[in-house]
């Protein structure tokens, strides 16, 4: 399977204690739902080749969200992998209900406006204390370069996600 079939969960953020334990950023809505999928892949922050682990033991703490591997016991080892993002394989993900996407399925979709206008395509989204925000990028398609931060806000802004044709529908105005 390549890389591609994989989605970033999260990432190595320190190391914990002198037995190879790390702490982990995950990118889960619920932190310790990360907990959930074996094998994690870790990809280095140096570009080195991507390595399988899987998870012997996790805890979530005052500390943040802790795990230990299975074989890794060494606190020098442990600290060469602090960077790596953690990718678990997209067909483990849970379904989702009508109308529920998950972040990567959004990601290079391209964004019209209901009169039709064409604003780029999703670059990412971002987690925000109100709302989540897509960050849209104008390509040579769109109606300018211009980057533009919506709100994702179902039913208001989103107006429609069509995952066959790839094509978000939003009520905004492009000169905003």
């Amino acid at each position: 399977m390549g890389v591609e079939s994989y989605i970033t969960a999260g990432k190595i953020v320190g190391v914990f204690g002198v037995k190879g334990w790390l702490k982990v950023k995950a990118f889960t809505e619920a932190p310790d739902g990360l907990f959930d999928y074996s094998p994690w892949l870790l990809q280095p922050s140096d570009g080195g080749p991507l390595k399988e682990w899987r998870v012997s033991e996790g805890k979530i703490t005052d500390k943040g969200m802790l795990v230990a591997f299975e074989g890794l016991s060494d606190r020098e080892l442990a600290k060469s992998l602090v960077g790596s993002l953690v990718l678990v394989d997209k067909q483990q993900l849970p379904e989702l209900g009508e109308g529920e996407f998950y972040w990567h399925q959004l990601e290079g979709m391209t964004v019209v406006t209901v009169q039709g206008v064409n604003l780029g395509k999703v670059s990412h989204l971002m987690e925000t204390g109100a709302n989540d925000v897509v960050v849209i990028v104008g390509d040579e398609a769109a109606v300018d370069r211009r980057e533009r931060l919506l709100p994702y806000i179902p039913d208001d802004v989103i107006v429609a996600v069509d995952l066959e044709s790839r094509v978000i529908t939003v009520d905004w105005d492009p000169e905003f």
